[in-house]
């Protein structure tokens, strides 16, 4: 549910964000507008303000006289939809589908279908929703459609649409129970499909749906799903026999998936209760492999020994990458590099050829004493701008291979892109302070775009201080060596001045900024971090307090100065816990310093590389990756000489504390 504050929130995030574009984009704008023409939209921006105000209080004489001045404004469509919609259920067929058709163009189309078959729907006009309808991934409109076809009498054609739909680990919403129940009136739901949900159900974890599923099962298979529940919340049911008595395919399932759990919570009993189980009952081949993968990937993950063995046992036809790759990560983790090397070799063919496994295949080969051979996949690998590239022409002592290549646009195409209306439109709703209306504009208008002219609009997102949408559009063409569009200077003054006062490299500030938010203000996670570099509302308070930084509310997180401030801070206190080590503290940044603690070395110091490739969390590992390269760009954009990574980063430590200092390993 939406609260006033989440609005007020957001509101104030939009103003925050249009005035900081109308600051960064103005020169650039009344570069190709004269100031008549600029005064004149400037003008009518105001008016449709006042005509959106008008129409909400009814105002409707008012809103038609300031309509009149407005048919040349970006955003017109938008007061003509706002009024249509209102009365959509007085509207006719002609008045709608005229709209359509004159604004396809824009978000607004899909918007008004929507809301048109919806009311159709609701009257029973079933010709109508068929008028209406077009193909869609939103599930009440696909069922909304198919009932009308039953209605009209096309039964069969809707009726074998309907298994897609039902199929779905989720509840469907309620729009679909009619065409459901039409379809279970034709006998057309077997015991079959109702099973095949279930199991959906169970697997993501949605047990709920799928008790109530059960009704559909015949009335002496439907405690198998309730046994199915318990035994996801106590795992340990596996081993009480009497309760498996029955023959039926599921059973076998039940107790694959409790073993699996089980395995998530405690490997161990997990691996004694399979001991017990596999003579008892006739396991397929494949359920075999799941509950060995099961096992070998939490044993990885928690960084047993037991871990490879458990892998090992898995039949390589069970087998997959993730599986092999883990294995490798484990085996590079032991420092075992023949068996890492086995396992590489195991990758199929498009997995080997990825930068990362030619660089622990070449890591592998040099501590196995074959330079040579790792000698050439490193100097291949440095010719590429990555963290793997950097990390190669270290161990290769080769320069940093940056590859700039400025976007080949010329000035007339970026000038061009900014007169296609749905731009247009964009640029007027970023202006206004509706960044979420001016993202859609913008999606909308380049999701069909040629790479040449998407090319043109990231330029022009670029020029107007709009950089996560450049960055965002940019990384669609192809055309990824445009360093200043790709890695803006973006705050420049703000991270410079508070990377000083912190004592930190303002490359990583840039680095943390441009991987958290792209460097949009008004970013917000769906974990609830906020802003530049995503704080955490408590982390914000917590390091406010610490710094005697005023702070009243996590509003401010959304201006930009003060987020650069309590992130840098936050960064600094990072790597004061985490004895000034590069790696352990942006990996805290993302995943929290505790998990940090847990994931350091049992025995001894691991090299830097091989502990972040062991990260448990794919979302950390990228992230370490993606922050150090980005901290190594960004120091070529500052005009410094990039650091080493290897300098960077030194070997993390066993315990904290013993730390070496970086650069010493």
């Amino acid at each position: 549910m939406t609260t006033k504050d989440d609005r007020r929130i957001r509101r104030l995030a939009a103003l925050i964000s249009a005035l900081l574009f109308i600051c960064l984009s103005a020169t650039a704008i009344g570069a190709s507008m004269s100031g008549a023409d600029a005064d004149h939209l400037l003008e009518q921006r105001q008016a449709f303000v006042e005509a959106e105000r008008a129409l909400k209080r009814g105002d409707r004489r008012q809103h038609e006289a300031l309509l009149n001045d407005l048919h040349d404004y970006p955003l017109y469509p938008y007061l003509l939809y706002t009024e249509l919609r209102q009365r959509i259920a007085r509207a006719d067929s002609d008045e709608i589908n005229d709209f359509l058709d004159t604004h396809a163009d824009t978000p607004l189309a899909p918007r008004l279908r929507r809301a048109w078959l919806k009311d159709a729907y609701r009257k029973k006009r079933w010709e109508e929703v068929i008028q209406a309808y077009q193909p869609t991934t939103n599930a009440a409109m696909q069922c909304r459609y198919l009932h009308a076809l039953h209605e009209t009498g096309e039964v069969e054609k809707a009726l074998e649409q309907v298994p897609k739909l039902w199929l779905a680990s989720y509840s469907q919403p309620p729009a679909c129970d009619p065409i459901f129940a039409a379809w279970r009136s034709a006998e057309r739901l077997t015991s079959t499909l109702a099973w095949a949900r279930i199991r959906l159900a169970m697997k993501a974890g949605r047990t709920g749906l799928a008790r109530y599923l059960s009704r559909y099962l015949p009335e002496n298979e439907r405690y198998l799903v309730d046994l199915w529940r318990r035994v996801r919340n106590h795992p340990s049911t596996v081993l009480k026999h009497r309760l498996f008595r029955n023959e039926h395919p599921i059973v076998n399932e039940i107790l694959v998936y409790g073993v699996a759990r089980w395995a998530r919570r405690a490997p161990d009993k997990a691996a004694q209760a399979w001991g017990d189980l596999q003579p008892r009952y006739a396991f397929s081949d494949d359920q075999v492999a799941a509950v060995q993968r099961a096992i070998g990937l939490r044993y990885a993950r928690r960084d047993d020994g037991e871990a490879l063995r458990w892998l090992e046992s898995v039949d390589e036809r069970w087998a997959d990458d993730r599986l092999r790759e883990v294995g490798a990560i484990t085996a590079l983790r032991d420092r075992q590099w023949e068996q890492a090397l086995d396992w590489i070799d195991r990758l199929e063919a498009a997995g080997q050829g990825e930068p990362r496994w030619r660089y622990w295949r070449a890591r592998s080969l040099t501590e196995l004493g074959e330079g040579r051979a790792a000698m050439q996949i490193l100097s291949e690998l440095a010719g590429q701008r990555s963290f793997y590239g950097f990390m190669a022409a270290d161990h290769a002592d080769l320069p940093y291979s940056l590859n700039e290549s400025p976007l080949p646009i010329a000035e007339s195409e970026i000038d061009d892109a900014g007169w296609i209306p749905g731009v247009r439109r964009a640029r007027e709703f970023f202006l206004l302070g509706r960044t979420v209306d001016a993202r859609r504009e913008w999606h909308h208008t380049t999701r069909y775009m040629a790479p040449r002219q998407l090319a043109a609009a990231a330029a022009l997102a670029h020029r107007w201080g709009w950089h996560d949408r450049a960055i965002l559009t940019l990384g669609r063409t192809g055309h990824l060596d445009d360093l200043e569009l790709r890695f803006p200077l973006a705050f420049h003054e703000p991270v410079v001045r508070q990377a000083q006062q912190q004592a930190i490299d303002p490359a990583w500030v840039f680095a943390v900024m441009r991987q958290e938010s792209a460097f949009s203000p008004d970013a917000h996670s769906p974990a609830g971090a906020m802003g530049l570099m995503q704080l955490l509302p408590r982390t914000a308070r917590q390091v406010a307090r610490k710094t005697n930084t005023r702070y009243r509310n996590h509003r401010q997180l959304y201006n930009a100065d003060l987020n650069i401030r309590l992130g840098s801070a936050y960064l600094r206190r990072l790597l004061d816990q985490l004895d000034e080590h590069p790696a352990l503290a942006t990996a805290a940044y993302n995943a929290g310093p505790h998990r940090v603690k847990k994931w350091l070395p049992e025995n001894s110091d691991m090299p830097s590389d091989v502990w972040i490739e062991s990260v448990p969390f794919r979302e950390t590992r990228n992230y370490l990756k993606r922050v150090f390269a980005y901290t190594a760009i960004y120091e070529q954009r500052l005009g410094q000489e990039p650091t080493r990574l290897t300098k960077r980063l030194a070997p993390v430590p066993s315990r904290l504390g013993e730390a070496a200092k970086p650069g010493s390993g």
